[in-house]
């Protein structure tokens, strides 16, 4: 059975000089999740490196602060100045602010995509829908209660509770819409499952087919929300040829392969 582990190490190298603004315009998000990359590194030896750790992080081998150390090492083999600074600038490879943010990000996604790889329709049945729920403290933490209302609107509400709380059907496209920035918010993964944009301390909860009655929640015609995957698709390839240069294509592709 996959672990989130497993979906870490399933992912692609993806080595790129790109700015993650760039890579946001450029990449289409199903390939941006099926990848391991970090915006503006080009260093194929440190992401293989990395994905590992990552992947040790999820399994629980390794805690945050030895992942750190390994990162760092790394880095410094690789000639990157500084590595480890507490400069928090996570535009830094080598801050302890962007090191935290490539851990944790790879982390929380694997483990989305593996919850829901474990939704069968007898647990839909008994935990129709998920809440939005913050996890993490933030100083500067983003507003939510507007960005849940943009993506409800944009779905036209379906699947969604109108009481006020962040609720919604596992099946509604409200989590897309999420992941997607609706509303125009440019700092989302693209995922429709957490984390929906970087470092936002938010998590989602499965909520019981009771209180979905109760506040009103329509689960009659409930299905299992769409699988997901981190291992690369060869059909992504043929989306992006016509929008990514070639040598970066090939890099891309030949990974593509030694992983099938």
């Amino acid at each position: 059975m996959p672990t989130p582990a497993s979906e870490i190490l399933a992912k692609a190298i993806l080595p790129t000089g790109l700015s993650s603004a760039d890579i946001r315009e450029t990449v289409p998000a199903e390939i941006r999740r099926r990848s391991f990359f970090s915006a503006r590194t080009a260093e194929a030896e440190y992401l293989v490196n990395a994905r590992q750790v990552c992947a040790d992080v999820a399994a629980g081998r390794i805690g945050q602060s030895e992942a750190r150390f390994q990162l760092e090492g790394f880095l410094d083999s690789v000639g990157w100045p500084a590595p480890g600074n507490d400069s928090g600038d996570i535009t830094d490879l080598g801050s302890i602010a962007r090191l935290d943010l490539i851990i944790d990000t790879q982390r929380d996604m694997a483990h989305s995509v593996a919850r829901l790889k474990a939704q069968t329709p007898e647990i839909v049945a008994l935990k129709p829908a998920w809440r939005l729920t913050r996890v993490g403290t933030r100083k500067d933490p983003r507003n939510w209660e507007e960005r849940w209302a943009q993506a409800a609107a944009a779905v036209n509400w379906e699947g969604v509770a109108r009481n006020g709380e962040f609720v919604a059907r596992k099946d509604s496209p409200i989590w897309e819409a999420l992941g997607a920035g609706a509303g125009g918010h440019k700092d989302t993964l693209g995922n429709p499952y957490p984390p929906f944009a970087f470092n936002s301390g938010m998590d989602i909860f499965p909520v019981d087919a009771d209180e979905c009655e109760s506040i009103g929640l329509d689960i009659s015609d409930i299905r299992p929300p769409k699988g997901a995957s981190l291992a690369p698709d060869k059909a992504d390839i043929d989306r992006i040829k016509k929008k990514l240069g070639p040598e970066w294509l090939r890099e891309l592709e030949r990974e593509w392969k030694e992983g099938e």
